[in-house]
């Protein structure tokens, strides 16, 4: 079992990187001198444009000119700072306006200032420098999200030994045999195969022609879910296992139609990602509410604003999101870096991750969107992959 102390990093996404300046030209230079560089950067000519971004997107780092029309640098990095507080904040700017400079610095608005005109070296150096140093970061606040709860889940157990019986080519029939010894995660396997998202058309009766017709690989993702979402509850509390199952039954749904999105997904990729990714999105949600339900609800029944990022709400009552705390799980149990990034990034930009991005398509057909950000290009791809969330018969659950 892995221990805190032997947490592996793990980059949860592409860095993000956000220019701001009113002059198109200095913008340009900023495109050509990073073109090649691994990281996904928006350029705007004004603050209020960055900060409708930033709105709806995580930055890593932003850097920002002082001296522009309708909003001033100070103000668009003060502002950011309330919106995007981790981000790594710099000021790109003339000698002339140094005071400003330097207030801003003062005011804890910006942590790095580099004059115009720059040197390319010692530019790319700086970001690549507050890059790292975000990764570090991340890491160590996933380090404190994990250390802030005093029982950790364990690594779902049955899901590694399903793995290594795939390792060692056991057969089919040894996974089935494996199964059959957890009856309820076999009435639950039962249930899922015979789902609408399957299109059935004899009843699944039997964990071996489940195997088959689900695909071994879906079993065992299945199984890591199943595993992951019960064995974190330890409370009889009927309320909680009530919503356990409630949240087991969305994410199951949530996993199937991701899967079939992947299906018919323009660029080929391999549907399992998208269909584990978003199977264990509401992981730290399940972890939230087992390990103290009474201030879960009391989060729940709380006045809401409807006007307030429901992200920004989460992180001021609980200090981190459940996004994060999905992560932060994962990367304790060694989870690919691509998948946390899909959980980590669920309400964010999906960068170039196909999978993290059919995801969350995925989250806003079963879930709704329910005020929270996702990828501007969620809403232009919902009407088209409307129907296989909400197919005509469903007259088969998944609970």
């Amino acid at each position: 079992m892995n221990t805190l102390h032997t947490l592996a990093p793990a980059q949860s996404h592409t860095p993000t990187i956000v220019f701001v300046d009113d002059e198109e030209e200095i913008l340009f230079a900023l495109r050509g001198l990073f073109r090649k560089e691994p990281y996904r950067i928006s350029y705007f000519t004004s603050g209020q444009a960055a900060l409708d971004f930033l709105a709806q997107n995580e930055a890593d780092v932003i850097v920002s000119d002082m001296r522009m029309p309708e909003m001033s640098g100070t103000e668009l990095l003060e502002k950011s700072a309330r919106i995007n507080p981790r981000a790594f904040r710099m000021i790109l700017s003339g000698c002339e306006e140094k005071s400003i400079v330097l207030n801003a610095l003062s005011q804890g608005f910006a942590e790095h200032y580099i004059m115009k005109p720059w040197s390319d070296d010692d530019l790319r150096a700086t970001i690549r420098a507050a890059v790292s140093l975000q990764r570090k970061l991340k890491q160590q606040r996933l380090l404190e999200i994990l250390s802030s709860h005093k029982s950790l889940p364990s690594p779902p157990r049955l899901h590694m030994r399903l793995l290594d019986l795939l390792k060692e080519n056991h057969s089919q029939a040894q996974v089935a045999d494996e199964l059959e010894k957890h009856p309820a995660l076999v009435a639950k396997l039962l249930h899922i195969a015979n789902s609408v998202f399957y299109s059935v058309r004899n009843p699944v009766t039997s964990v071996h022609t489940a195997i088959t017709f689900i695909g071994i690989d879906e079993v065992v993702n299945i199984v890591l879910g199943f595993e992951a979402f019960h064995n974190i509850n330890k409370s009889s509390d009927a309320w909680v296992i009530q919503r356990l199952e409630q949240q087991w039954d969305m994410s199951v749904r949530r996993a199937q139609v991701a899967r079939l999105i992947a299906a018919q997904w323009p660029v080929k990729i391999d549907v399992q990602e998208p269909y584990t990714a978003a199977l264990m999105l509401d992981v730290g949600l399940v972890l939230r509410f087992c390990s103290a339900p009474g201030l879960f609800h009391e989060f729940e029944s709380s006045q809401r604003n409807d006007h307030e990022n429901p992200i920004a709400r989460e992180e001021q009552f609980f200090g981190t999101n459940h996004a994060e705390l999905s992560a932060a799980i994962l990367t304790y149990w060694n989870f690919p870096a691509s998948l946390v990034a899909a959980v980590a990034n669920q309400h964010a930009h999906a960068g170039e991750s196909e999978a993290t991005l059919v995801t969350q398509i995925a989250s806003v057909l079963v879930d709704g969107r329910n005020g929270y950000p996702y990828d501007p290009r969620v809403d232009a791809a919902i009407p088209e992959f409307q129907q296989i969330a909400f197919p005509e018969s469903l007259s088969n659950t998944t609970s």
